[in-house]
C-alpha cells in the first residue's frame, strides 16, 4: 500500500502545515509572527503552539514557510523538541561518541556535521532508536521527509509499535 501512496505526489513528502495539523492539533489562537502566516491562517494556532513551547522558531527572514515540504532535519527537530528536554538534546553530542554499547555504535552520519544546528536533534533521535539513517550511512537531512518515514518516526517515538493485532482466525 505504501508503494502505491508513494507514487502520488501529495504523499511523497509531508508539508510543515500537514505535520502541524497531524501532531499538534488545535490550540488557542494568537496572532502569527511571520510575514507568510497572516492572522487567520489555517496553521496559525499550531505554529503559535510550537513557538510558545520553543519547539520551532521559523527562519531568520521572519518566514515560517508552512506550505514548504518539511526536511528530515526539520521534522526530527520538531519531533525531538516535543519529546525531550532541551538540556538532554544539547548533551547528546557529548554523550554519543562515548557509547560503548556493541549494539549501538558511535553516532556518525557522514552528512550530519557535529556543528550543524540539527546534529543534537538527529543524535537524540538516533540514540533513542527513533531514526537509523539509510544503509549507505547517510541521514539525508535536507531531503523532504516522506509520509512513511514520518509515520515510522512518530510510531517509534510515541511507542505505537508494540500493539497486539486481533486473531483474525477466531474473530477476536
Amino acid at each position: 500500500m505504501f508503494g502505491i501512496l508513494h507514487t502520488i505526489p501529495f504523499f511523497r513528502t509531508i508539508t510543515v502545515g500537514t505535520l502541524l495539523a497531524l501532531v499538534v492539533g488545535i490550540v488557542p489562537s494568537t496572532h502569527a509572527r511571520f510575514a507568510d502566516v497572516p492572522a487567520g491562517h489555517a496553521y496559525e494556532d499550531a505554529i503559535d503552539f510550537l513557538l510558545r513551547n520553543n519547539i520551532a522558531h521559523g527562519y531568520p527572514d521572519r518566514t515560517f514557510r508552512p506550505n514548504n515540504a518539511i526536511t528530515r532535519a526539520e521534522f526530527t527537530k520538531v519531533l525531538i523538541g516535543m519529546l525531550f528536554p532541551q538540556e538532554y538534546i544539547d548533551s547528546c553530542i557529548d554523550l554519543a561518541p562515548a557509547t560503548q554499547n556493541p549494539i549501538l555504535p558511535s553516532f556518525t552520519f557522514a552528512d550530519v556535521p557535529w556543528e550543524s544546528w540539527f546534529a543534537p536533534y538527529v543524535c537524540t533521535a538516533w540514540l533513542n532508536g527513533i531514526v537509523t539513517g539509510y544503509p549507505d550511512g547517510s541521514f539525508r537531512p535536507e531531503e523532504g521527509v516522506r509520509v512513511v518515514e514520518a509515520a515510522k518516526m512518530l510510531a517509534i517515538a510515541f511507542g505505537l509499535t508494540e500493539f497486539a493485532l486481533p486473531d483474525l482466525q477466531t474473530g477476536d
